[in-house]
């Protein structure tokens, strides 16, 4: 349990310091906010459907 408390908070702190770092890649990349708004949409959309999908294993597939 230790481990996966550890997993979920450093999977936190990766998104916290992909905010703080993202006008920084945005500017090394050259990117317009155009694109680079598509490039933290496709990631939300991502994030999204991996927790969707992970669904049958929560707590949902305790109850049954």
């Amino acid at each position: 349990m230790i481990g996966l408390s550890a997993g979920h908070g450093i999977k936190h702190f990766g998104q916290g310091a992909l905010v703080l770092i993202s006008p920084h890649i945005r500017e090394a990349m050259m990117l317009s906010e155009v694109a680079f708004g598509g490039i933290t949409t496709s990631q939300s959309a991502a994030s999204g459907v991996a927790n969707v999908s992970s669904e049958p294993f929560g707590e949902a597939s305790l109850v049954r």
